[in-house]
């Protein structure tokens, strides 16, 4: 059972959002390459229009045509393909919104958005 930021239990199927900090971008608009950290340190790679952040500046164009810059908090959706096995943190392989797969710590995803 993979453990979600906020305590609950995540499943393969479940609508989550992994939240992390654009830490390099590569290319502008919404089509750029975005390295995000989670809060436990792992790294992957989305491009902008996966993202929601704050409005900032250039060179990233995220999910609500807000653009959005290296060191800005992103948020991205996604849906849990599968989950580590053991009891709390876990690792999850999540799809997003681009069909991109990501890794990342359950403890980054908030709490699991049911279908």
């Amino acid at each position: 059972m993979a453990q979600s930021a906020s305590g609950k239990q995540i499943l393969a199927g479940d609508e989550v959002t992994i939240l992390g900090c654009a830490t390099a971008i590569s290319g502008t608009g919404p089509k750029a390459s975005v390295t995000v950290a989670d809060n436990t340190g792992n790294s992957f790679v989305v491009l902008a229009s996966d993202c929601a952040g704050p409005q900032s500046e250039d060179p990233a164009m995220g999910r609500f045509g807000k653009k959005f810059s290296v060191g800005d908090s992103v948020a991205i959706p996604g849906q849990a393909q599968s989950v580590g096995a053991g009891v709390g943190i876990s690792q999850i392989t999540t799809k997003v919104t681009s069909g991109v797969s990501v890794v990342h710590s359950s403890a980054s995803a908030h709490a699991p958005h049911k279908h």
